[in-house]
C-alpha cells in the first residue's frame, strides 16, 4: 500500500501513525529525505517572497519563517544520520510513494510556478494565493510529522523529540499565516483570500480522489484482481 496516498486518505495522526509503523526501514528514510527536500525548498521560496514583498514587516516574517525551514532541513538530515544514512537527492522523476506526500510536494511546486521573480516588487494580490498555499503545505505537515514522531516515540526518543520541535515551529507558522489571512480578508482583501482558500480546498479534493483510486487499486491488485503495472497508474494525476 502506498504511504504517501494513505496520508491523503488517513486524517488522523494516530491512523497515519499505525500505517507507518508497518513500513519498510528503506521507505521511512525515503520519507524523512523527502521533508528535508521539502523544508528545503519551502526556505527557498520564502526567501523570495521576502525579497520582493513591498511589506517589510511581511519581509522580516517571511525571513524568519524561511529560517526555520532551512533549520528544519538540518534537523531531517541529522535525523538520517542517526539513523545510519546520509541525506540524499532525490529523483528526477520520483514516485510519489517516497516523496513523504504528494500534496505537499504539489503545492510546493504550484507556489514555485506563481512566485514572483527576484527583483520584482509584489503587493498583497500576489502574496494571498502563495500564502494560501503555504498553509495547506503546513497543514498536511502537522499530520504527517506528528505520526513519524509517534513512531518514534519508544524507538528512538531522541528523534521524536527532534521532530516534536519541528512541529512547535509549523504550528506557529499555520498560525500566523491564518491570522494574516482572516486580518486582510477583513481589511478588503476578502475576494482575493475567498478564491484562494476556494482553490486550494479544490485541489486537496482533487488529490483526495487521487489518492483514494491509487488506494483502491493496490488494494485490488492485493486480491489479484488487477495487474500491478495498474495499481501504480491509476488515477493518472
Amino acid at each position: 500500500m502506498d504511504p504517501t496516498d494513505a496520508a491523503h486518505v488517513l486524517q488522523t495522526p494516530e491512523e497515519y501513525a499505525e500505517f507507518l509503523s508497518d513500513m519498510p526501514f528503506e521507505k521511512r528514510v525515503e520519507m524523512l529525505n523527502a521533508f528535508r527536500c521539502a523544508e528545503l525548498q519551502g526556505a527557498e521560496e520564502l526567501r523570495v517572497l521576502a525579497e520582493t514583498t513591498d511589506d517589510p514587516d511581511l519581509a522580516a516574517k517571511f525571513s524568519r519563517h524561511a529560517a526555520d525551514e532551512e533549520k528544519h532541513g538540518a534537523y531531517f538530515a541529522e535525523i538520517m544520520r542517526r539513523l545510519g544514512v546520509e541525506p540524499f537527492e532525490p529523483s528526477d522523476e520520483p514516485d510519489h510513494i517516497t516523496i513523504g506526500g504528494k500534496l505537499i510536494v504539489d503545492t510546493l511546486n504550484d507556489i514555485e510556478e506563481i512566485l514572483p521573480k527576484r527583483g520584482e516588487t509584489v503587493g498583497l494580490d500576489r502574496i494571498i494565493p502563495i500564502l494560501t498555499l503555504f498553509q495547506a503545505v503546513e497543514s498536511r505537515a502537522l499530520v504527517s510529522f506528528e505520526a513519524h514522531r509517534r513512531t518514534f516515540e519508544r524507538a528512538d526518543p531522541v528523534i521524536a523529540e527532534r521532530i516534536g520541535e519541528i512541529i512547535a515551529d509549523e504550528s506557529h507558522h499555520a498560525r500566523y499565516v491564518r491570522t494574516l489571512l482572516d486580518r486582510w480578508a477583513e481589511e478588503g482583501w476578502a475576494e482575493h483570500v475567498r478564491a484562494a482558500r476556494e482553490a486550494t480546498e479544490a485541489r486537496e479534493a482533487r488529490a483526495r480522489e487521487w489518492a483514494a483510486e491509487r488506494l483502491e487499486a493496490e488494494r485490488m491488485r492485493e486480491r489479484g484482481e488487477l495487474p500491478a503495472s495498474c495499481a501504480r497508474t491509476s488515477g493518472g494525476r
